[in-house]
């Protein structure tokens, strides 16, 4: 049985850590603590591209090249 795939938005984990990134580094760290499943993160953010690995835990990966938040919330707005 092929075990469970999670992606996550780890945005909130750029700049000062809120309640959101606490719970998001929260997130990432019991999912990625767990053999069955197969964590990865994401980053919405062009200022941040580069430093999402060193932002991660252990046992998350990175992925996808990270994009910039403001033509993706123009075009979620259409």
């Amino acid at each position: 049985m092929q075990g469970l795939r999670v992606a996550l938005d780890a945005t909130p984990l750029f700049g000062a850590r809120t309640g959101v990134a606490a719970f998001t580094l929260g997130v990432l760290t019991e999912l990625g603590s767990r053999p069955d499943v197969d964590t990865s993160a994401y980053g919405l953010t062009w200022r941040g591209r580069g430093s999402l690995p060193q932002e991660l835990p252990p046992g998350v990966r990175a992925v996808g090249g990270l994009m910039a938040a403001r033509p993706l919330r123009a075009a979620w707005r259409r």
